[in-house]
């Protein structure tokens, strides 16, 4: 079930599921195993990862030399990546920048330490811009529960990343960092959506982080290649009002 969105002989890229790890775990198959077992030769190679929680684009390589290309252009920052999220918080700044070191916290959390508090020895720091906008003027969906109290929490703000680098854990914590933590992200103390309906964990149970964009150029005489998945989201609004507003 996981939708190919680009494809030529060189590469491959789907939109990966939320709720889907990068690879085997002692529970499930991990989404690059179950890719390989749809292809004839049962050959992909992941070029980079997203986290479990995290929908959107993930790119493969069919080869190992077209593997090992895209990873040093992952590794120079040759690729550029957007990232959508939503929060239950309202912004405080329409754009910015985070830097910091990612340090390791409990229970497998990272926390960012801000660059004039970072330690002397950290080899590179996370760095991602963001925008945001507000969306409290639109019509949420008549079956997300507005009752905070019950512990719901509902859309406020749309967050548009471009993270410079590729740390574990990387945006979400940038969220959280500037006071927008991601809504169903409850290890960065993002709200939970909670919709009449729908029982048990279904399709608005999740974390609403999406990649939603990315742009590369794979050989230096090639045109640019730019793979675009729009968010899953607009079951939480009443309207298509939503994409507008990410327009």
């Amino acid at each position: 079930n996981n939708t190919i969105i680009y494809e030529d002989d060189r590469i491959l890229a789907v939109n990966k599921p939320p709720h889907l790890s990068h690879h085997d775990d002692q529970s499930e198959h991990g989404i690059i195993s179950l890719l390989r077992q749809q292809r004839p030769d049962g050959r992909l190679y992941g070029v980079h990862r997203l986290d479990r929680v995290t929908s959107g684009v993930l790119l493969l390589a069919k080869d190992s030399s077209t593997a090992s290309a895209l990873m040093r252009k992952f590794s120079k920052r040759e690729v550029v990546k957007y990232y959508v999220a939503i929060s239950h918080k309202k912004a405080k700044k329409k754009q910015g920048w985070v830097r910091g070191e990612m340090a390791k916290s409990r229970r497998g959390s990272y926390k960012l330490i801000p660059e004039k508090q970072s330690s002397s020895d950290c080899k590179e720091y996370a760095v991602s811009r963001y925008f945001t906008a507000g969306l409290g003027n639109l019509d949420l969906s008549s079956s997300l529960v507005r009752d905070e109290s019950s512990g719901a929490a509902t859309p406020r703000t749309l967050v548009l990343f471009q993270p410079k680098t590729g740390k574990t854990h990387q945006l979400r914590v940038a969220a959280k960092s500037i006071g927008l933590p991601i809504l169903g992200d409850s290890r960065y103390g993002g709200g939970r959506v909670v919709m009449n309906g729908s029982p048990g964990v279904d399709s608005h149970d999740r974390t609403y982080l999406h990649a939603c964009a990315m742009s590369f150029i794979l050989d230096d005489d090639n045109e640019p290649i730019t793979i675009w998945s729009p968010p899953p989201f607009q079951h939480l609004f009443a309207s298509e009002e939503f994409n507008s507003v990410l327009q």
